[in-house]
């Protein structure tokens, strides 16, 4: 079996399921937070917040691999 020609494919898979599931949560999360306070929040509040605990997650990930 030939993996090496097919590993372009496979970071672009792992790359839109990532960024899928993240809009996913990140809409789930502001209907959420829109439903249980009585003030509206932005969604691009909720997308900032979502993307600081994605970029700490992969800094604390960068951190342990050292």
């Amino acid at each position: 079996m030939e993996f090496d020609k097919r590993e372009p494919v496979k970071k672009t898979g792992i790359f839109s399921g990532f960024m899928i599931m993240y809009l996913v949560f990140t809409t789930i999360l502001y209907f959420v937070l829109n439903y249980v306070r009585e003030s509206k929040i932005s969604f691009f509040y909720v997308l900032s917040i979502t993307l600081f605990i994605v970029l700490v997650g992969n800094l604390i990930k960068f951190w342990f691999r050292k």
